[in-house]
């Protein structure tokens, strides 16, 4: 699959996971051994918000076309600007800023995803854009839940397979990055062509909102 190159050396991970019911989660300290950074992480999502519900477009985010598909199960867009880069990063778990998705857990035994897309500032303008041609720089950590499973005279709630990127570039040359409208409250936009390392991530695809967050 064509889909991403390294511009410089990075990892690919991916790793099953069997959850105990008295051990729920899985520490970050394990991910950033790994090499699954750089992601801009912070504290846990809001508990209110279970994943995959359908999101609910701001009143701040105009500009996506009547119709259009949003990224399948996405709930959180966010905005974050640094020197001369801006990372866009997405989630199918509500946060507010300051979070973002630093863990995986087993609680609910669903499918929890983010990633991101690390662009120069420049691009914040309506517009449609290259994405391999700007360098732009690919994360993104996800885990799959399956059915839960008997170990011994315990049995686990559930199965999960965690699978992360830290930063690759993206050099399909398909892949696009289309801005409807970007102000101080909002962004929004579409992502098309953009492909995976693994064959069994979420579709990254479709129309976005993004919320500006300070760093």
């Amino acid at each position: 699959m064509r889909a991403f190159a390294a511009r410089s050396p990075s990892l690919l991970v991916g790793y099953p996971a069997r959850y105990h019911p008295y051990v729920r989660r899985t520490s970050l300290g394990l991910v950033l051994w790994l090499g699954l950074l750089p992601f801009i992480v912070g504290a846990a999502p809001d508990a209110t918000q279970d994943a995959d519900l359908p999101a609910a477009v701001p009143v701040v985010c105009p500009g996506i076309p009547a119709g259009a598909p949003l990224i399948q199960g996405l709930v959180s867009g966010q905005v974050l600007t640094s020197g001369n880069a801006v990372t866009l990063q997405f989630s199918n778990v509500s946060f507010a800023c300051g979070s973002w998705l630093n863990e995986i857990t087993s609680q609910g035994c669903h499918d929890d995803w983010e990633f991101s897309l690390t662009l120069p500032v420049g691009v914040l303008h309506p517009g449609v854009y290259d994405l391999a041609a700007l360098s732009a720089q690919f994360g993104e950590l996800y885990d799959i839940a399956g059915p839960s499973e008997s170990e011994g005279c315990s049995r686990v709630p559930c199965t999960m397979s965690v699978k992360g990127i830290g930063t690759l570039g993206v050099t399909d040359p398909g892949a696009t990055l289309a801005i409807y409208s970007a102000d101080a409250q909002c962004v929004t936009g579409t992502i098309s062509g953009l492909t995976d390392t693994f064959s069994d991530a979420p579709d990254h695809n479709g129309a976005f909102f993004a919320l500006p967050c300070a760093e």
